[in-house]
């Protein structure tokens, strides 16, 4: 794999988010993306890299899911996701210090 400076620490980070997953299927889950993502793109920048190792960060901190299987299609929840998982990463990102310029922001 081609991995950049920053890549192993968001490893690090994702893997210690998801310690307390017995089954280890979320952090499977997020490295498969990474691998596919390469698969399909060898030359995928670090930007890119670090997006598919972290797309579902929020699992691991789940605070409300939906009932049912069909919930996790639903626009509010999906918005909820997204706008969790950018909040957790990028507040953990402190621990990942120094970061590169220009990210994070």
């Amino acid at each position: 794999m081609n991995t950049g400076r920053w890549l192993p620490l968001v490893d690090r980070f994702v893997a210690e988010a998801f310690a307390d997953d017995d089954s280890g299927l979320n952090l499977r889950h997020l490295r498969r993306t990474l691998h596919w993502l390469l698969e399909l793109d060898p030359g995928a920048d670090e930007a890119l890299q670090i997006a598919a190792l972290a797309h579902d960060l929020q699992r691991a901190f789940r605070d409300d899911e939906p009932a049912t299987r069909d919930g996790f299609l639903d626009p509010v929840f999906l918005d909820h996701h997204q706008q969790r998982g950018g909040v957790i990463f990028f507040g953990g990102r402190a621990r990942m210090r120094p970061w590169p310029n220009g990210c994070g922001r």
